[in-house]
């Protein structure tokens, strides 16, 4: 009786499964004028996916229910592809994306510096904290600095 039930229930999942690729099938456009795209149809998100000339992938999903844009990079960039010979460029392209320069990616240097400063004196001291309580009280006290610098680099939108 239970390897019938087993039976039954992998044959339910095959025919599920078999069932399911047919709905879901990849498929590409070769527009006239535009970019060409890759996508899913059926696929509730409406993912296109370009390969643009640099061989960068774009993967846009339109949201109508909020008037926002969302942006996530994932690059082979970490710590684990660094050069042996050259450790910490992971890093260093860390701080160009997301601190900026005296020169580039910088509303005001001045301004956003000190405030820079201080988040990275607070996560030296938030990575050598053991004890609980002052770590819950130095991420909250890390939060609230990114929080500031975010509204001076974007003035219009509050922050909290």
């Amino acid at each position: 009786m239970k390897k019938l039930f087993l039976t039954l229930l992998l044959g339910g999942v095959l025919c599920q499964t078999a069932r399911l690729q047919n709905n879901y099938q990849w498929k590409e456009t070769k527009p006239a004028n535009g970019y060409a795209y890759k996508y899913v149809s059926n696929d509730p998100m409406d993912v296109r996916i370009y390969t643009l000339s640099n061989g960068l992938t774009v993967m846009l999903s339109p949201n109508k229910k909020e008037p926002r844009i969302a942006y996530r990079m994932a690059v082979r960039a970490g710590s684990n592809t660094d050069p042996k010979d050259h450790t910490g460029l992971a890093h260093y392209l860390e701080h160009l994306l997301f601190k900026g320069t005296d020169k580039y990616g910088s509303l005001d240097w001045t301004k956003e510096k000190p405030k820079l400063d201080s988040i990275d004196a607070l996560y030296e001291v938030y990575g050598k904290t053991t004890d609980p309580e002052k770590e819950k009280r130095s991420i909250n006290k890390l939060m609230r600095f990114r929080a500031e610098l975010l509204n001076t680099l974007l003035p219009t939108n509050t922050i909290k």
